[in-house]
């Protein structure tokens, strides 16, 4: 298994735990440092490497799965980071990805507060995510763009969840419309 952005190690504790053999990558040394002390401490282990997921440096079809939770969005070229990920999937391989969802509660909110309050409200939901949410150029799907950014997958899955994040903008209005407006998507494809 592969985990493509291990950040602070915590699924990557968890998946060592259940017994995965565990590849990790992240695009910062820090990540990798913390991911390591953290595996060494309960004595498991995984081969981690600075790595950038536009260009992973693995043999094509080498993973049975591949992780990567709320990563991929944040890269420069989002398309190239998945078309990798199908790339190191061996055939019949799962990857299992969260990215945002732009037809979300959370991205309604920042079109609200930066667009419509801002007196701008040409503004698209797009343009809200990528300059008023976590990092520069942070992007958000909607579904027809996941199915085509998932297009040479077989058996695309997509499950939105609802968040804190929306319930917190939304309120009561976030339980009324289940998770179809929910931040998080969670995409399951088979290479």
């Amino acid at each position: 298994m592969l985990e493509v952005g291990v950040g602070l190690g915590t699924d990557h504790v968890r998946f060592a735990r259940g017994g995965a053999l565990l590849s990790g990558v992240d695009l910062t040394q820090a990540a990798i440092e913390m991911t390591g002390r953290r595996l060494g401490l309960e004595g498991l282990g995984s081969q981690l490497q600075v790595a950038d997921a536009e260009r992973l440096p693995f043999a094509d079809g080498s993973f049975d799965l591949v992780y990567s939770w709320g990563v991929l969005h944040h890269t420069p070229d989002t398309e190239a980071a998945i078309a990798e990920v199908r790339r190191v999937l061996a055939p019949g391989g799962q990857a299992r990805i969260m990215l945002y969802s732009r037809r979300s509660w959370v991205a309604y909110a920042l079109w609200i507060r930066f667009a419509l309050l801002g007196g701008r409200p040409w503004r698209n939901l797009k343009e809200m995510v990528a300059n008023h949410m976590e990092s520069p150029g942070t992007k958000a799907y909607t579904e027809p763009e996941l199915r085509r950014l998932f297009s040479a997958f077989s058996g695309v899955e997509t499950e939105h969840w609802v968040t804190p994040y929306d319930r917190r903008v939304a309120g009561p209005l976030a339980r009324l419309t289940g998770s179809r407006l929910g931040w998080f998507v969670g995409i399951r494809a088979t290479r």
